[in-house]
């Protein structure tokens, strides 16, 4: 800043500046880069002398004419004032202020000093930011106290100068971030001078000198190629391991925006351990302990060396943006010296998630709300987020080997989407056990005439078990499929629109899985579906459970001259279960039908070829044995059992009467 001086006898001399507001343009911002490593110099008040009012003291003496004793660390820049009332001019520093416990009681505020000649002089300023865009003005000369244009000396002191400069350091820990994008940038003023306003003196015209500058280097459209890194730190197939995701983008890229991330199936969390956070608790950030399943660090700000901010917390909510579980992430706004008021109130901010199960895989889909951008003014520029779900027991691996990927949409502000992914597989699943049990049963007493066969089969699992991918069953011949109820099954539009407004004719029957990954059984109707391109409807369980659905769907087949039945489940969810149970009950619309008027009772054994696969390859073939139940004792007549005990006490009798007897 330049202000002529007439130094001539018989001149008039300039007026005086009495207030110094510098508007940076929009675009040239705060670095949160220059926390790292920053401090402030403190202005704590001292009590004056008995009847003598309260001056200011701390490190930057602000009143005093004895040396500053700011710390080195507070220094952002350098300055130099050339006055034609000293021979040289005067060189000092430009000091980062307290936050709040400056003069003005902002966020920011700046102290300069400059010495020489035995001359010191100690000017405070407010930095004032918009909150939206984050420009900066910079106001020297206004009363910290009242705000008002008083011309109070100790804040720009009635004395002439010719030349201001102000420097402010360059490199990774700058204070100041340029535009961008390239193009002609300008800063504006208002100079007030001494002579104005409420001066006695008549009224001198503000001026108003401007100055530009181009940004003309890396004027290519802004890139966006953010990297997903994710994983488990212990592969092992079905064991528990704490889980990683790191996102990152690179320097001068587009800022983030919003993430969605879907990690491969098996790879899910003991929600049964975990007491949900509900709300409004989630939305204030303010959830137990209990619910706490990780921890967040990012990585904030311009250059090579952006900011870490460590101690962010992850909990698990209930029920979010329609999905039955969420995420309640705080996020520390703290950096350096400094703490900023985010959404959840000073050093706190909230960012929300919802967690989508696939109803078919039980794939896992996180969804998160908007990441802030800018805060008071501070636009945040993140350049990396960490997550780390390290609660024991939580996270466990699949128990599926294959070769998956944890895939992500990540948005940019200004509107691009990339789709990184991390590659992502389990270890040793072969030496995983497999040894799920299998029974079935049927009602055969035949007393529900006209409403067909039931089937009742079961599966359970021990602790530690690879999880089944898939399930083939061959019904008997004599449980053939009932085509009056087939024929009734609910349409697939229906279906996808809402199981429950199928028909009630394709509902035959229910089905119930326990887990150990969810606090309640998962439980619901059996439906028959058409698919338009199927030649015979999917038999489909929806199961649900602490707002989880899963539809676990069979192909089936049904051989035309026999109309016997054969179903596979190809697709389970990659999850443990205790046990499974699947009930179709003799009704009206039975899945099955009897080829006996008066039902199954004394009829040979049923055999039903089962084959099971694990999810780790393993596979069981076995011919599982239909048991017949619900049907009355044979009585016993006494010449029964007469013959019974002739018999018996003719143990070797011999010839063909005998045989005739066995």
């Amino acid at each position: 800043m330049k202000i002529p001086q007439e130094e001539s006898v018989n001149g008039l001399a300039e007026a005086d500046l009495k207030e110094a507001a510098v508007k940076l343009p929009v675009g040239m911002t705060v670095s949160p880069s220059a926390a790292n490593g920053l401090d402030v110099c403190t202005d704590i008040p001292e009590p004056g002398d008995p009847g003598e009012p309260e001056r200011p003291g701390g490190e930057i003496e602000l009143l005093s004419a004895r040396s500053v004793k700011c710390p080195n660390s507070s220094k952002i820049g350098t300055v130099e004032v050339v006055t034609p009332l000293l021979e040289h001019p005067l060189e000092g520093s430009v000091y980062l202020a307290q936050q709040s416990a400056n003069p003005f009681h902002s966020l920011f505020a700046l102290y300069l000093v400059a010495e020489g000649s035995g001359v010191v002089i100690k000017l405070p300023g407010e930095i004032k930011l918009d909150e939206s865009t984050g420009q900066l003005t910079a106001d020297f000369g206004k009363d910290p106290t009242t705000g008002e244009k008083t011309g109070r000396p100790e804040f720009l002191p009635q004395e002439p100068f010719s030349e201001l400069k102000m420097h402010f350091f360059s490199g990774p820990r700058a204070p100041l971030v340029t535009p961008q994008t390239c193009g002609t940038y300008t800063t504006s003023s208002v100079l007030t001078p001494y002579g104005s306003e409420t001066d006695a003196e008549p009224a001198s015209p503000a001026a108003g000198p401007t100055s530009s500058f181009t940004v003309n280097s890396g004027c290519n459209p802004r890139s966006f190629s953010p990297t997903l890194t994710a994983g488990t730190t212990n592969p092992q197939a079905g064991g528990f391991s704490p889980e990683t995701v790191i996102i990152a983008r690179n320097n001068g890229e587009q800022n983030l925006s919003g993430v969605t991330l879907t990690t491969p199936p098996g790879l899910l969390g003991m929600l049964s351990k975990v007491p949900l956070c509900q709300e409004p608790q989630a939305k204030e950030g303010t959830c137990g302990e209990a619910s706490n399943i990780g921890e967040t660090t990012e990585s904030v700000g311009p250059g090579e060396d952006p900011y870490w901010v460590k101690g962010g917390e992850v909990y698990l909510t209930g029920p979010y943006n329609n999905q039955p579980f969420g995420l309640s992430i705080v996020v520390p706004t703290v950096a350096g010296p400094f703490t900023l008021t985010g959404n959840g109130g000073p050093g706190r901010e909230i960012v929300r998630a919802s967690i989508a199960v696939n109803p078919k895989t039980g794939a896992l889909t996180i969804v998160s709300g908007q990441l802030p951008t800018i805060l008071e003014g501070v636009p945040l520029d993140i350049r990396t987020i960490n997550v780390d779900i390290n609660r024991g027991e939580f996270t466990f691996n699949p128990t599926n080997c294959e070769e998956f990927h944890v895939t992500s949409s990540i948005t940019s502000t200004e509107g691009t989407t990339a789709t990184p992914s991390s590659r992502f597989q389990a270890a040793n699943c072969a030496a995983l056990p497999f040894k799920p049990s299998f029974s079935a049963t049927t009602q055969g007493n035949g007393s529900d005439r006209g409403n067909g066969a039931s089937l009742n089969v079961k599966v359970t699992q021990q602790a530690g078990e690879a999880g089944i991918r898939s399930v083939h069953l061959e019904l008997p011949e004599k449980l053939p499929a009932r085509l009056s109820t087939v024929q009734k099954a609910c349409p697939e539009a229906t279906f996808d629109a809402n199981p429950a407004s199928c028909p009630a004719t394709s509902v035959v029957g229910t089905g119930v899985a326990h887990t150990p990954v969810l606090p309640v059984a998962l439980e619901g109707p059996a439906y028959f579906v058409f698919h338009g391109s199927a030649e015979y409807p999917e038999l489909v369980f929806v199961l649900q459970g602490d707002g989880v659905t899963i539809d676990l769907a069979g192909e089936t087949h049904i051989v035309k001259k026999t109309d016997k039945l054969s179903s596979t489940f190809g697709t389970v969810p990659d999850a443990p279960i205790s046990s499974f149970e699947a009930n179709m009950p003799e009704k009206s619309n039975s899945a099955l039908a009897t080829l006996t008027p008066k039902g199954l009772c004394g009829s040979k054994s049923l055999s039903m070829p089962t084959t099971i696969v694990g999810q780790n390859g393993a596979e069981v073939k076995q011919t599982t044995k239909v048991a017949i139940t619900g049907c009355p004792k044979a009585k016993v007549t006494r010449k029964t059992h007469k013959r019974k005990r002739h018999t018996k006490h003719k143990p070797h009798a011999k010839g063909k009467k005998a045989g005739r007897r066995r």
